[in-house]
């Protein structure tokens, strides 16, 4: 095992202590604004709700990765199907790259078109924890993809990844951008 020396363990530490403190401090206003008896509504409550719980994933992210980390390399690598050795680029890589983050782009959609329904058929909780789980299946799907290129192409030269990079950017925010166009 590797020592990190302090600006290490610091530098691993520091986001998660700056969210912390930013959780704190907006908790501090909320109880401040509550006690002053001004009125939340709803989506205040459920905005609250929604930046608490994702301030406090990114406090438990060192935490996170820790369990993550023991994950064997070989059992993750097989499951996302990343190659060992030189892979070809071929059409089905390309497709199954755009693919996994169209899906993510299309789980976000989802997200944002029927949030307005479940706000209005239960309450901010149930609808924070919906947006949550939701949001971080967004993110998990975008991150598998986002390795899966990362994976693949990093033998390519920049022009060709930053050509694969904008297309995979303009087929999310394109996907993104029909279900805003739906919402409203």
């Amino acid at each position: 095992m590797q020592k990190k020396g302090l600006w290490g363990t610091l530098s691993e530490y520091l986001v998660s202590v700056l969210c912390f403190g930013l959780l704190v401090y907006l908790d501090i206003n909320v109880v401040a604004l509550w006690r002053s008896e001004c009125n939340l509504d709803e989506r205040a409550y459920l905005v609250i709700f929604f930046m608490n719980l994702m301030l406090l994933m990114v406090v438990l992210l060192p935490l996170i990765s820790h369990y993550v980390g023991k994950i064997n390399n070989e059992k993750l690598s097989a499951f996302l199907g990343l190659s060992p050795g030189d892979e070809k680029i071929t059409y089905l890589v390309f497709y199954d790259f755009l693919s996994g983050l169209a899906l993510s782009a299309f789980y976000l959609s989802v997200l944002i078109y029927t949030l307005k329904g479940v706000f209005e058929a239960t309450d901010w909780f149930i609808t924070g924890l919906y947006l949550v789980v939701m949001y971080i299946i967004c993110i998990y799907l975008g991150v598998m993809a986002l390795i899966k290129f990362i994976w693949t192409f990093r033998k390519l030269n920049k022009v060709a990844y930053g050509i694969v990079a904008l297309t995979a950017s303009a087929i999310t925010l394109s996907i993104i951008d029909v279900a805003m166009k739906m919402v409203s």
